[in-house]
């Protein structure tokens, strides 16, 4: 059954520097939700983005204090 809430956010991680000295940056690109069966999820990407690389899925949540930092999220 379809939630309110949606089950993933989608991200593109890109990595800059060099070495010890890499720093992942997170850019969030959409969300995913269940659809209506129940047996597998859409990907809403809104107007104006462009993807490319990978794209990890992360459960959803609401970020704390005005939606938190992406470079927070795990590697």
């Amino acid at each position: 059954m379809a939630s309110n809430k949606p089950a993933y956010e989608a991200f593109i991680a890109t990595q800059k520097g060099e070495g010890k000295n890499i720093k992942t940056f997170w850019h969030k690109v959409g969300v995913i939700w269940m659809n209506n069966t129940g047996t597998g999820f859409n990907l809403d990407i809104p107007p104006g983005i462009s993807i490319s690389g990978r794209v990890v899925l992360l459960p959803y949540r609401y970020l704390e204090n005005g939606g938190g930092a992406a470079e927070e999220l795990p590697n």
